[in-house]
């Protein structure tokens, strides 16, 4: 995951300084294409980088903090004493998650052109609250399943990260093919 930092990092420092190099280039051919083409083309490559590299934090959020999320209510749930630090640290979590969430549609909305943009704070607020309130509706339901039947709740978590794995194969299979018909139709031309 570093490498995608390390490359989106030079892409934006390329996009913000305006320089492209001979021997760092983005673009193969700079001949047949105006300065300012090229600055957008270095633009757009810097911007699908991040969102590539934040569609890989919002993974990791959802197989890393989610579950800690939800072994944490189980756990204040479950037994009889609680403390502030355990309240903190679960609404902490919820804001993570949340956050994660909402930084993924920015950079997504950024990236694809047809996609409305989030022009105003409110909406990128309203959104936050939106998403905020969902996964908190979603991860108590899990964990009030849990602590009902710890072997269904499992079960269930095991089918969502299995669904939530074939979604993104066949995701990924369709980024490959649409891929090969980019380099096929530049070979065309």
């Amino acid at each position: 995951m570093h490498g995608w930092y390390w490359f989106t990092l030079k892409d934006g420092y390329q996009a913000a300084f305006k320089q492209i190099s001979s021997e760092n280039q983005l673009i193969d051919d700079f001949s047949s294409i105006t300065h300012e083409t090229a600055i957008h083309k270095i633009h757009k490559t810097a911007i699908d980088g991040m969102a590539d590299i934040s569609m890989l934090r919002l993974f990791k959020t959802f197989l890393e903090s989610t579950p800690q999320l939800i072994l944490q209510i189980y756990i204040l749930m479950s037994t009889s004493n609680s403390s502030i630090s355990q309240y903190t640290s679960i609404v902490v979590s919820f804001i993570s998650v949340t956050c994660s969430t909402v930084d993924y549609q920015i950079a997504l909305r950024k990236s694809l052109p047809d996609k409305n943009k989030f022009a105003r704070l409110t909406s990128k607020i309203t959104y936050l609250l939106y998403k905020l309130l969902t996964l908190i509706s979603w991860i108590l339901c899990i964990a009030l399943v849990m602590v009902l039947s710890t072997t269904i709740a499992c079960v269930l978590v095991v089918l969502f990260w299995l669904g939530d794995f074939f979604i993104l194969i066949i995701n990924v299979h369709k980024m490959k093919l649409m891929d090969q018909s980019l380099k096929e139709e530049k070979c065309v031309e």
